[in-house]
């Protein structure tokens, strides 16, 4: 199974398009004197051409990689504002009666699973291994960066897990007083994002970890294109819902302030602290979020 899928993945962009695929020429039939239908040899201008678009190709995987790796390094930097901002919010704390600190923990694994999404959609696009072109190599090479892709996408699974229990934790706490559960747009984009992430990771594990429903290489080609291109809608909207939940946390913290004339730029001084950070913590994810889709992209 491994050798099957390192065939689709064999680069580090999922080209898994066949040759005809990939040379559009090859498929524009001629006739010969017999009037059968060959494929036609490419000319000189059309191997210019092909030469110009992988030169394009090149030059659009080499940025693909900068800015992925910009991404994964803004990982960290944005989970230690994460940190800040729940510093600022009072810390975690699970005992019953301190419903806001238990809430905390949302805001940390949801961060924190964000991340390790980051990191798992990254791993066949940013390289970091050598690039020999043995078959064995290749195998190797495509074994490790699988792992790294369905690790972190595991791992993230079991910290959404821990978020939605801390989340409901603290708005079930009596002492604390009772909060409505799933009453935001919020709450309901992050159902919808649950449902789609899970059906993602079993269908992947199921497909491309253990084949358990014995797919032909062709079907498993398939189900490839079907899982990379729903693995960034995925990701996008884990985005979304993360910055529609740093809104409602904003509005519930309280980030306005008084003014007595005609404003038309913020007052930083007037701004809480707590609102600074995760103003910052929300730009981090925009910029993770771009950077990221920018190297999962396929452009060709």
């Amino acid at each position: 199974m491994a050798h099957t899928m390192a065939n689709y993945l064999s680069n580090d962009f999922y080209d898994a398009r066949s040759p005809t695929e990939s040379d559009p020429l090859l498929l524009l039939p001629t006739t010969t004197s017999d009037n059968v239908p060959t494929a036609s040899p490419p000319s000189s201008s059309s191997s210019s051409t092909d030469e110009n678009n992988q030169d394009e190709d090149n030059h659009l995987h080499h940025w693909q990689r900068r800015f992925g790796t910009l991404a994964q390094l803004l990982c960290l930097p944005t989970m230690g504002v994460a940190s800040v901002w729940i510093h600022l919010l009072g810390g975690l704390g699970w005992r019953p009666g301190r419903a806001s600190l238990a809430f905390n923990w949302h805001i940390f694994c949801m961060t924190t699973a964000f991340m390790l999404m980051t990191l798992a959609s990254l791993a066949f696009r940013v390289s970091v291994f050598s690039s020999s072109n043995s078959s064995s190599s290749s195998n190797s090479r495509w074994m490790v960066k699988f792992v790294l892709h369905a690790l972190p996408w595991v791992v993230a699974g079991v910290c959404l897990i821990m978020g939605i229990v801390g989340v409901f934790h603290a708005h079930d706490d009596p002492i604390s007083g009772l909060i409505a559960n799933l009453y935001s747009l919020h709450s309901w984009i992050g159902v919808l994002v649950l449902a789609l992430y899970f059906y993602q990771l079993f269908a992947g594990a199921s497909t491309f970890g253990v084949n358990v429903r014995n797919l032909k290489p062709t079907e498993t080609a398939s189900a490839l294109r079907l899982h990379t291109a729903l693995g960034p809608a995925i990701y996008l909207c884990m985005a979304v819902t993360i910055l529609l939940g740093i809104q409602d946390k904003e509005d519930i913290v309280g980030c306005r302030y008084r003014v007595t004339k005609v404003t038309y730029w913020p007052q930083l001084d007037k701004v809480p602290v707590s609102c600074l950070a995760s103003h910052a913590l929300a730009f981090l994810i925009v910029f993770i979020t771009v950077f990221t889709l920018f190297a999962m992209h396929r452009f060709n």
